[in-house]
C-alpha cells in the first residue's frame, strides 16, 4: 500500500505557490467527507421515500470519487468513513457503532469491496496521469526530434551547398592551374615522399592523375641531367635553412619533349616547430622561355634586316631559330618565281641537299606535297604521315629515302594578298603540330614575309636610285655642255690642221716622211683625246649596273677634271689639286665616284659666280687618314665663293633643298647615299674665310680587295 501511495497522491498535483498547494491539500480531504455524507443523505432519502436503500453503491461512488480526484489518501479516508456510517446506519444494532456478529461479514465484504474501489479508482488515476505525462512527454521528444530533424536537414543542406561550393571551388581552382600551367604539391620532408599533388602537377611532369601515385623519386629522374644536381642542392640547401626555396629546371618527358619548370617551395612547421614538410607551386614556363627566346631570335633577325643583310642570310638565321625552338624540326624557306609559278629553295641549312636538288624547281598545284600545294591554295598544309598522305604522291619515295616523314607548310603572303613563297617544317618521326608549333610557323612565315617583301622594296629603291643617279649625271653633263664641247672640237680641230698639212707636204717633189710621221702621230693623239673625252661622256651618260673594282683616287680626279677643265677656264677659276703621294686605293665603282666629285665642283664653282675673278679659287686635296684603327681615303673640295648661312648648313644633305634658284635639291642628297653605300661618309665644313668645303672619306682597299 504504501508503495503506491506516491502515486495516488499526485491526484490533484499541481504547480504554484504554498499556499495554492495547502488549499489543493484541503480540498482533496474535505472531498471524501463530503462524498460519504452525500451518499448517507442520498440513502436516507432513498430510504424514507422508495423503500429503496442502495447505500452500498452509494458509498462505493463516494470512494471512487474520492479516491480518483484526490489519490489513494483520500481514497482510504472515504473507504473508513463509509464503514463507519454504514455500521451506524445500516447494521444493527442501527445508530451505533457496535457491530452484531452475524453482520460482521457483510461488514468486513463491504471494506474489501471499498478498499478495493479505491485501489483501483487511485491506481487508474495514477496511471492515466502518467500516461498523460507520457504522451506530454512523448509531444514534447517528438517536438525535439522534429526541430532536430530540421536542424539535421538545415546542417545537411548547409554542409550539401558547402560541398557544392568546395567542389566548384576546387573546380575554378583546376582551371585556373589548367589555364595558367601551374600546379600545386606537398612534400614530407622525413619519408622524402610526395603526400600531395594537384592534377596540374601531374600533367606538368607527364604523369597521368588516375594511374600514377605521384610518386616524388619517379618525377625526380625526370629532371634534365643537367639540373638534377642543382635541384637536389636547391632542396638540401631548403631543408638545413629551413626556409623558402625557388629553382628554375627542366624535365623531360617520355615523348621527349623538354618542359621549363619554375618552382617555389614554402616550409610547415608543427607546434613544436619542427620542420614537416614544404607546400609550393610548379609553373610550366616552356612557352614563356620559348616566346622570350623567339622574341630575341626575331630582334636579332629584324637588326639584320635594317642593316642591309643578304636575304639568304636572314632567311638562314630564321630557319637556324625556328629548328632551335623546335627540336627534330627541319625549317626551309621556298621562293616562288611568279612568271613560271614555281617554287626554288632559298634557306634552310638543315635540308638534305639532295632532296633540295630533286624538288627544284617545284611547280605549284593541286597536288604538289605541302608546300606547292599551300602556294597554290594560299593557305596552310599539314601533313603529318607523308608515307600516307595523298598529296605527297609524286614525291612520297623520294622524300622517305632522305628519312623525312612529316612536312607542315605556310604561304608567306604579301601584303597586296600575293603569295612570296612558303615556309616549311620537316621531321624525321611522323608528327602534328601542337598549339606552340602553329605559333611558331606563323611568327616564322611573318618574319620571312618581312625579310623578302623588305628585299624586293630595297631592290625596287636601289633601282629608282640607279635612275635618278643616271638622271642626275645626265642633268650635271648639262651644266658641263661648253666644257665637253671645248674638249672635243680642240682635238677634232688639231686632227684636221695635221691632216692638212700632210697632204700639202705629199705632191710637191720628194715627199717628207719624217714630218708626215710627226703629223700622222699627232693625229692619233688628238684622235684618242676626243675618243678619251667621248668614253667619259658615255660613262656618265649610260645606265649600267653597279661595279665595284680597285680604284686610285687620283685617276679618278684626273678624269673629272678633264671634263670640267674648260668649264673652270670659262668662268675664270683657278683649280688647285694636293694630292698626297699616300693617298690610299680604295674599292668603288667609278662611275657613281666620278659623279659625286663632279657634283662637288659643279656645286663650288656655282657657288662662286658672284666672287671677283681674282678671287675664285677651288682647292682638291686628297689625304690619307685614320678613324677607330682604320685607314681612309680623305678627299675634300673647298671653295671660296659666298658660303651658306647656319641654317642652311643643317639640311645640305636633304632631298629636295636646294639654294639655286634651278637647282633639283636632288644631287647632294643622291651623292651623300652614294658615298654611304661604299661605306664612307660625306659631310661640309664652314672655311675660316669664305666659302665652304666639302669632304668625303672611303674605306682604303684591303689587300685581297687588291
Amino acid at each position: 500500500m504504501s508503495g503506491l501511495s506516491p502515486i495516488g497522491n499526485q491526484g490533484l498535483k499541481t504547480g504554484g505557490s504554498p499556499r495554492r498547494f495547502g488549499s489543493d491539500a484541503a480540498v482533496r480531504w474535505l472531498l471524501p467527507v463530503l462524498s460519504v455524507a452525500g451518499a448517507v443523505i442520498l440513502s436516507r432519502v432513498l430510504e424514507f421515500y422508495w423503500q429503496s436503500t442502495p447505500f452500498t453503491s452509494l458509498f462505493i461512488c463516494a470512494v471512487m470519487i474520492s479516491a480518483w480526484f484526490g489519490g489513494f489518501g483520500p481514497g482510504l479516508l472515504a473507504v473508513t468513513l463509509s464503514l463507519l456510517a454504514f455500521d451506524y446506519y445500516f447494521l444493527p444494532p442501527f445508530y451505533s457503532f457496535a457491530v452484531e456478529w452475524n453482520a460482521m461479514p457483510r461488514l468486513i465484504l463491504f471494506a474489501a469491496a471499498a478498499l478495493m474501489v479505491a485501489l483501483l479508482a487511485a491506481s487508474q488515476k495514477s496511471r492515466t496521469e502518467s500516461l498523460g505525462r507520457a504522451r506530454d512527454d512523448l509531444a514534447a521528444k517528438v517536438q525535439e526530434l522534429n526541430r532536430t530533424n530540421e536542424a539535421l536537414h538545415a546542417e545537411n543542406t548547409e554542409r550539401k551547398l558547402a560541398k557544392e561550393k568546395l567542389q566548384r571551388s576546387e573546380a575554378y581552382l583546376s582551371e585556373g592551374q589548367r589555364l595558367s600551367h601551374t600546379g600545386s604539391w606537398a612534400w614530407n620532408v622525413k619519408m622524402k615522399e610526395n603526400v600531395f599533388w594537384s592534377k596540374e602537377h601531374f600533367r606538368i611532369y607527364g604523369f597521368d592523375p588516375e594511374t600514377s601515385s605521384g610518386d616524388y623519386q619517379a618525377a625526380r629522374d625526370r629532371i634534365h641531367p643537367d639540373d638534377a644536381l642543382m635541384f637536389d642542392a636547391v632542396l638540401e640547401r631548403a631543408i638545413r635553412e629551413r626556409k623558402d626555396f625557388e629553382t628554375n629546371h627542366r624535365v623531360i618527358l617520355p615523348s621527349g619533349a623538354v618542359r621549363h619548370i619554375h618552382t617555389i617551395g614554402h616550409p610547415v612547421f608543427n607546434d613544436a616547430g619542427e620542420l614537416i614538410e614544404f607546400i609550393g607551386t610548379t609553373m610550366d614556363v616552356t612557352e614563356r622561355k620559348q616566346s622570350d627566346a623567339l622574341l630575341s631570335s626575331e630582334k636579332h633577325i629584324l637588326e639584320m634586316i635594317a642593316g642591309g643583310a643578304p636575304l639568304q642570310a636572314v632567311l638562314n638565321e630564321l630557319c637556324s631559330a625556328i629548328d632551335e625552338q623546335s627540336p627534330g624540326s627541319i625549317s626551309t624557306v621556298l621562293s616562288l618565281d611568279l612568271e613560271r609559278q614555281k617554287l626554288w629553295p632559298v634557306a634552310g641549312s638543315g635540308v638534305p641537299e639532295g632532296w633540295a636538288r630533286s624538288i627544284s624547281p617545284l611547280a605549284i598545284g593541286p597536288v604538289a606535297g605541302s608546300c606547292g600545294t599551300a602556294a597554290y591554295r594560299k593557305e596552310a598544309v599539314v601533313v603529318s604521315d607523308i608515307a600516307t598522305d595523298p598529296l605527297w604522291a609524286d614525291f612520297r619515295d623520294v622524300a622517305l629515302s632522305f628519312g623525312l616523314k612529316a612536312c607542315w607548310s605556310k604561304p608567306i603572303i604579301s601584303t597586296t594578298g600575293s603569295v612570296l613563297g612558303t615556309f616549311a617544317m620537316y621531321y624525321r618521326k611522323v608528327h602534328s603540330p601542337d598549339k606552340s608549333d602553329l605559333l611558331l610557323i606563323e611568327r616564322a612565315t611573318h618574319m620571312a614575309q618581312i625579310a623578302i617583301e623588305r628585299d624586293r622594296t630595297h631592290d625596287s629603291l636601289r633601282e629608282a636610285q640607279a635612275n635618278l643617279a643616271h638622271a642626275t649625271r645626265v642633268a650635271t653633263m648639262g651644266e658641263l655642255t661648253a666644257s665637253i664641247a671645248h674638249e672635243v672640237n680642240q682635238p677634232l680641230t688639231a686632227v684636221v690642221n695635221n691632216a692638212n698639212a700632210s697632204i700639202s707636204l705629199l705632191p710637191k717633189g720628194a715627199p717628207n716622211l719624217e714630218e708626215v710621221r710627226e703629223a700622222l702621230a699627232e693625229i692619233i693623239d688628238d684622235a684618242n683625246r676626243a675618243s678619251d673625252v667621248i668614253a667619259r661622256v658615255r660613262q656618265l651618260a649610260k645606265r649600267a649596273p653597279i661595279e665595284k673594282s680597285f680604284l686610285d683616287l687620283r685617276d679618278v680626279v684626273q678624269d673629272v677634271l678633264a671634263l670640267a677643265r674648260y668649264e673652270l677656264a670659262a668662268r675664270r677659276i683657278t683649280i688647285r689639286t694636293d694630292l698626297s703621294k699616300d693617298l690610299p686605293s680604295v674599292s668603288g665603282d667609278r662611275v657613281q665616284l666620278q659623279q659625286v666629285l663632279l657634283n662637288l665642283i659643279i656645286n663650288g664653282m656655282d657657288a662662286m659666280n658672284k666672287v671677283e675673278e681674282s678671287k675664285r679659287v677651288l682647292t682638291l686635296c686628297g689625304r690619307r687618314e685614320t678613324r677607330d684603327g682604320t685607314f681612309e681615303a680623305l678627299l675634300s673640295v673647298s671653295d671660296s665663293g659666298i658660303g651658306f648661312k647656319p641654317e642652311e648648313m643643317d639640311r645640305l644633305f636633304e632631298a629636295c633643298y636646294t639654294t639655286k634658284p634651278q637647282g633639283m635639291g636632288m644631287g647632294l642628297a643622291i651623292s651623300r647615299s652614294i658615298i654611304e653605300a661604299h661605306g664612307g661618309r660625306l659631310w661640309a665644313e664652314p672655311n675660316q674665310g669664305s666659302g665652304v668645303t666639302f669632304l668625303f672619306s672611303l674605306p682604303a682597299a684591303t689587300n685581297a680587295e687588291s
